[in-house]
């Protein structure tokens, strides 16, 4: 299958990477900021603004599923007002962008996962 998952490159989503890697599937990371991210060899990575999906959109084009796990740290500061309303547009907007990017594939994916609680964990 190919797997494209935003989010791949923190805690849980290089874990899930490495793994659905490691049984046979071609894997595709979108990340923020891929220079200096370590992925296993074979895993590619790729930029994603989420304001623009026409620079990756093409990924998203014939891929089986996609796996969102985007959003801001929930670990990094104190849960101020802004702060909560910035932990959650991060998650609404980072799946608005990959669901209008699906429904601008022409091949679109089978499968559409959306999971976030980046912090929580470890």
């Amino acid at each position: 299958m190919k797997i494209v998952i935003t989010g791949g490159t923190g805690l849980i989503g290089s874990v899930l990477a490495g793994v659905l890697f490691d049984i046979g599937h071609h894997v595709t990371i979108l990340s923020r900021n891929p220079q200096g991210k370590k992925t296993k060899k074979g895993i590619q990575i790729t930029r994603w603004n989420l304001h623009d999906i026409k620079e990756w959109v093409n990924i998203i084009d014939g891929s089986d599923a996609i796996i969102n796990l985007a959003g801001a740290n929930l670990s990094s500061g104190l849960w101020t007002k802004s702060r909560k309303e910035q932990i959650r547009n991060s998650r609404i907007q980072a799946g608005e962008a990959m669901i209008k990017a699906i429904n601008n594939a022409v091949h679109k994916p089978s499968v559409f996962i959306q999971s976030s609680a980046i912090g929580y964990y470890g």
